[in-house]
C-alpha cells in the first residue's frame, strides 16, 4: 500500500472518529435537555406537547411551571402545547422557541426595548400586511386580551395561556376565532 492511501485511510477515519464525537456529544445533550424538562416521564415524549399532565405526567418538579401556548398561523393551521414543562424564569419569547424548537426569526432590539421583534415563527413570516400579534388568556375573564407588552416582558406563571396568531396588522380578532376580548386581564 502507498504512502499516500495510507494517508487517505488516517484521514477518514479521522473524519469518522470526529464526526462519532460529535454524534455522541448531541445525543447526550439531548438526552440531558429531555430528562430536564420531562424528568420521569416517558409517555410524554411522545406526544408532542412538551409535558404536562394530559400526557400522563404526574411528576412534580418545583423548577418547573407548566404553560399553555396556541400558534395560530392565520390560515386554519392552528398548534395548541399544552402543559409544556418549562423553567421557573422563562419569559414567552423563550418558551416561543421551544415550542417552534428554534424556528423564529426574530430581531433584537436592546436599549430601552430590551426586546425582540419575532419575524417568523416555523417559516411564517410577516409580509407589511400581516404580522405576529401576542395575546393572553385572563383566567379569570374567561376572554382574550391583545398583550401590551412584548413576549420578552411576559414572565411565565403556572396554568398560563398565551398565543401568537398570524393576522392582519389592522384586525385585532381573538387567536381563537369568536372568543370574547377584554382590553386588560381583571386582578
Amino acid at each position: 500500500m502507498s504512502s499516500s492511501s495510507r494517508g487517505h485511510r488516517r484521514l477518514y477515519v479521522a473524519i469518522f472518529l470526529i464526526a462519532i464525537s460529535l454524534l455522541s456529544v448531541q445525543v447526550g445533550a439531548y438526552y440531558d435537555l429531555e430528562r430536564f424538562f420531562l424528568s420521569g416521564n416517558s409517555a410524554s415524549q411522545n406526544t408532542g406537547s412538551h409535558g404536562g399532565n394530559g400526557s400522563g405526567n404526574n411528576t412534580v418538579n418545583a423548577n418547573v411551571i407548566a404553560v399553555n401556548t396556541l400558534l395560530n398561523f392565520g390560515n386554519s393551521t392552528i398548534r395548541w402545547f399544552n402543559e409544556s414543562r418549562v423553567p421557573i424564569g422563562w419569559n414567552f419569547y423563550n418558551l416561543t422557541i421551544y415550542v417552534a424548537n428554534g424556528n423564529v426569526d426574530s430581531t433584537y432590539y436592546g436599549g430601552v426595548l430590551n426586546e425582540h421583534y419575532i419575524n417568523a415563527i416555523d417559516g411564517v413570516r410577516q409580509d407589511g400586511s400581516s404580522f405576529w400579534h401576542l395575546w393572553q388568556y385572563c383566567n379569570k375573564d374567561h376572554a382574550w386580551s391583545y398583550s401590551n407588552v412584548g413576549a420578552d416582558q411576559i414572565r411565565l406563571v403556572d396554568n398560563q395561556t398565551l398565543a401568537w396568531y398570524f393576522d392582519s396588522s389592522n384586525s385585532y380578532d381573538p387567536p381563537v376565532s369568536g372568543s370574547p376580548t377584554v382590553v386588560n386581564c381583571s386582578a
